[in-house]
């Protein structure tokens, strides 16, 4: 006579063979961070991770930082902590570029130098259907020229700035009225 199996060992052993074959690895989400960067590549590193992650991650400069390949392209939740140090974009591009749907907060950071392309509103940050904050920074000798363009500072499209304790200076627009816009 031949000894039963035990129903359950045999339907649990088949049923987690076809669970098996079934299942992926998924890669766990990237989680927020925070990082502290002291010159272009390392900034430029950092705000692709932090594009990437989940949640908000804060880049802190350790020095201040000037840009030579244009700007930064902000895609995903972010606080810029300038540690009283400034990024400079040598009239070269806008600084900071900030994407749909995405929360920016600037602190304790000079922008200094940026310059919209011509025509283009935005000369330090242009944002577009975002959430912009700007608190105890300094935006300085940002351009905004041409047939059209508005903000030398900001240019917000349809997304919500809030400027507070921050000094604008030495911008150059194409009309006096939209220094910020």
């Amino acid at each position: 006579m031949t000894t039963p199996r035990p129903v359950l060992s045999a339907l649990t052993a088949s049923a987690l063979g076809a669970l098996a074959t079934g299942l992926v690895a998924l890669p766990a989400p990237a989680q927020a961070a925070t990082f502290t960067v002291k010159n272009e590549s390392q900034l430029r590193a950092a705000v692709a991770k932090a594009n990437r992650a989940t949640g908000q991650d804060t880049i802190r400069l350790g020095r201040s930082i000037t840009l030579r390949k244009g700007s930064l392209e902000i895609t995903d939740a972010l606080v810029l902590d300038g540690d009283g140090k400034q990024i400079r974009a040598r009239g070269k591009d806008r600084i900071l570029d900030v994407r749909p749907d995405v929360t920016l907060r600037v602190e304790d950071l000079t922008l200094r130098g940026g310059r919209a392309p011509e025509g283009e509103s935005g000369g330090a940050i242009r944002a577009t259907g975002a959430t912009l904050e700007v608190v105890d920074s300094r935006l300085v000798g940002n351009r905004a020229v041409g047939e059209g363009a508005s903000g030398g500072a900001i240019m917000n499209d349809g997304g919500s700035v809030s400027v507070v304790g921050t000094r604008i200076e030495r911008i150059a627009i194409a009309d006096p009225e939209t220094a910020l816009r």
